[in-house]
């Protein structure tokens, strides 16, 4: 939970509500009213808010690393340019 209210405590701004990409941001534009920077009254909200906002990201990174441009892109790939990619996003994150 501490960690939670970390991320949440520096991430999550109401200032930032109309830049693109921020956490308040997408909290508004997804809908998800019960998210809150008070994780003690919306732990489960927050925890499934920030794991799927994760995913999303992590997804849109490997779709930027492959060249694809939609998530129905059909394109021929091997396992190699998959590692690649998986490994391309660990450097970019950490």
């Amino acid at each position: 939970m501490y960690c939670l209210k970390d991320t949440m405590d520096t991430l999550f701004e109401g200032r930032s509500a109309t830049d693109k990409g921020t956490l308040f941001h997408l909290k508004v534009f997804l809908n998800h009213r019960s998210v809150t920077k008070h994780v003690s009254e919306s732990f489960n909200h927050t925890s499934d808010f920030l794991k799927f906002v994760t995913e999303s990201y992590v997804v849109a990174m490997g779709m930027r690393h492959l060249g694809l441009e939609d998530l129905d892109d059909e394109v021929d790939i091997s396992t190699d340019d998959i590692l690649k990619a998986s490994h391309d996003i660990v450097s970019e994150v950490c």
